[in-house]
């Protein structure tokens, strides 16, 4: 699927499987630098009559939900963008009990970065928690901050092979 994302502000849903907030002025100029060592830096965001093109392919692999998103662009630090996903939302709802009060069984539900379909499963909020995995287990939604655009996997059980990731954060 395609679409635009100017220096509005915007809530894209990705074919009912994800959805991507992008807050006003948050998104960079594809001018600035791309790569792990700009991610924090600061940037010019999109002007008025500015617009980026964007595809975003997403679907179920073996790991879980996953999308990727081209072109590859980054977020103001600044602002927090954020994608979310409905897709364990059963699960989580049903058995909300339990996970209050056994967080770590919700290690199933990390969200990782992916640079691309498929491509091995990063967990960054190891390097930088303010890219923890949320979850609330009233609605079911799992979100977590992104500050810029490439792959990202929702995984089920240990899907990040040597990582030490931290079970998510419960929101109410």
């Amino acid at each position: 699927m395609q679409f635009t994302l100017t220096d509005d502000a915007d809530t894209i849903n990705i074919g009912g499987l994800f959805t991507l907030r992008v807050p006003a002025n948050a998104v960079c100029s594809l001018n600035s630098p791309y790569g792990p060592g700009y991610w924090d830096s600061p940037c010019q965001t999109l002007g008025g009559r500015t617009s980026v093109t964007v595809t975003a392919k997403y679907g179920i692999s073996s790991t879980g939900p996953e999308v990727n998103f081209s072109p590859e662009l980054r977020f103001s630090p600044y602002i927090k963008v954020t994608l979310s996903t409905p897709y364990y939302s059963r699960t989580l709802t049903s058995n909300r009990s339990y996970y209050e009060s056994h967080p770590s069984a919700l290690a199933f539900v990390n969200m990782y970065f992916e640079a691309g379909l498929p491509a091995p499963l990063v967990a960054d909020v190891t390097s930088d928690n303010s890219l923890a995995t949320h979850v609330n287990l009233w609605s079911g939604n799992v979100w977590r901050r992104i500050k810029h655009f490439s792959g990202y996997n929702v995984a089920t059980g240990d899907g990040c092979t040597g990582c030490d990731t931290p079970s998510p954060i419960i929101d109410y």
